[in-house]
This record gives C-alpha cells, structure tokens and sequence, in this order.
C-alpha cells in the first residue's frame, strides 16, 4: 500500500474529524487556521487518497435495542485470511474483522446480535468459513479516542 503524502494541515485535520466527524469545514479551518475551501479540498484529496475512507457513528449498540457486542478470535490459515475476513464481513450482525499479522489467533470479529444466541450463529458461520474460533468474549464498553500523533503541535506560550 502506498503512503499518501499527509502535511501537517492535513493531520490536524484529520484529528479533529476524529474528535466529531460531523465538524464543518468553517469550523475545522478556524481551529486549523485555514479556508473553509482549503479544508474541503484537502478533505476531497484525503478522500480520493485512500486516507479517508468513510465517515460512521459510534453506535452504542445496547442503548439501541441490541445485545451487547462480542468478539470472536479466530484462527485462519494465512493464505485464505483475507479472503475469510471479507466474507467474515458479509455476516448479519458482523460490524468489523480485523485481520492480525502475528499469532496464531490472527483474525479478530466483531458483532452485534439483536438476540442471545447471536453469537453461536456467527461462530457456526465463520466455521463454514474454514475460521476456528479460539475464544469469544461479551464486550462491557467500547472507548475511543483520537491518534494522539495527528494532535497538532502548537505552542502553549502566549506571545
């Protein structure tokens, strides 16, 4: 995969769409020091970049109606884990695969069910898939936090 040329305009950008996705273009330039255009350009190019690749809602899934998520690790043969982790996606309830590059549990899932056997039904399917679930676990909260490398670095001195 090729890097993307990323400035320090664009990562600070890039951490403040991290903190609220749903920010302005006016008001992330104001924060940045730049254009509304300026942050919608960059955007676009961070976008067709590979860089940006979605904008989604963190979802507290419980307050939503549903089960609490759970995460399944899996072990896949190397040569077949992309091609088990794309269709692992494809799951009813799946939410995000993770394939791993050390260990031998080297494909995490993760799923939400809206009913308690759920979580059997996703393991049967990733078992026809040729995965072998090595665990799973029901996850009691889910916390995020920006790339603290993309944080701008600006000075704390007044002038």
């Amino acid at each position: 995969m090729d890097r993307a040329d990323v400035s320090t305009v664009d990562r600070e950008i890039l951490y403040l769409l991290q903190e609220d996705a749903r920010s302005t273009a006016t008001e992330i330039g104001a924060s940045v020091g730049v254009s509304d255009t300026t942050v919608r350009n960059r955007l676009r190019g961070l976008e067709s970049g590979g860089v940006v690749r979605g904008y989604r809602p963190v979802i507290d899934y419980e307050r939503a109606g549903f089960h609490r998520p759970f995460h399944l690790t899996c072990t896949v043969p190397i040569l077949d884990r992309e091609r088990i982790a794309e269709e692992a996606a494809r799951i009813p309830g799946v939410v995000r695969v993770s394939e791993r590059m050390t260990g031998r549990e080297n494909l995490l899932v993760e799923a939400v069910g809206e009913h308690a056997d759920d979580a059997t039904e996703v393991a049967r399917r990733l078992d026809a898939l040729g995965a072998t679930v090595e665990g799973e676990v029901v996850v009691r909260a889910i916390y995020h936090s920006p790339l603290q490398h993309l944080a701008p670095e600006r000075s704390t001195e007044r002038e």
